[in-house]
């Protein structure tokens, strides 16, 4: 498996990417998917000045990804109870890869708004769920690692 290293100017230059696709459209929450989705998730919420909550999911123990999700922490409440007309999510992850961990959140949230969007900065081949914007594909085989890993 090939390993690569992301640095921090290739993510803010991919989430730059990112943030052109968008640029026409707007989301009264951005749901950053824990943990990797929430630092792309809060540099687009800051940029994007709109209110942020943290999904936490997991399909990885270590390197070895599960086929079961675990939820260790979720903000459902949080975005019922706020006083915005929840029309337009957007679900921040850093990576689709196998696609499971996107399709569960959406599949949690799609009932509370009119659209939910999905966003990550990198796709690799053969994911199940192909996020509506996205930076840069990998091989399947790839192994990223984040700057701040």
């Amino acid at each position: 498996m090939e390993k690569i290293f992301l640095t921090w100017e290739t993510v803010q230059s991919d989430i730059e990417k990112c943030l052109d696709q968008i640029k026409d459209k707007s989301f009264d929450f951005i749901l950053g998917l824990m943990r990797g989705g929430s630092i792309p998730a809060t540099i687009l919420s800051n940029k994007l000045n709109v209110p942020l909550r943290m999904f936490g999911i997991k399909s990885y123990i270590d390197t070895k990804q599960n086929d079961e999700i675990t939820i260790y922490q979720t903000c459902r409440d949080s975005i019922i109870n706020a006083k915005s007309n929840r029309k337009n999510l957007l679900i921040v992850d850093d990576l689709s890869d196998s696609g499971n961990t996107l399709k569960f959140a959406v599949d949690n949230y799609k009932y509370y708004f009119d659209n939910v969007y999905t966003l990550t900065p990198y796709v690799k081949e053969g994911t199940t769920f192909e996020p509506d914007f996205y930076s840069r594909r990998y091989e399947k085989d790839s192994w990223l690692v984040f700057p701040w890993e």
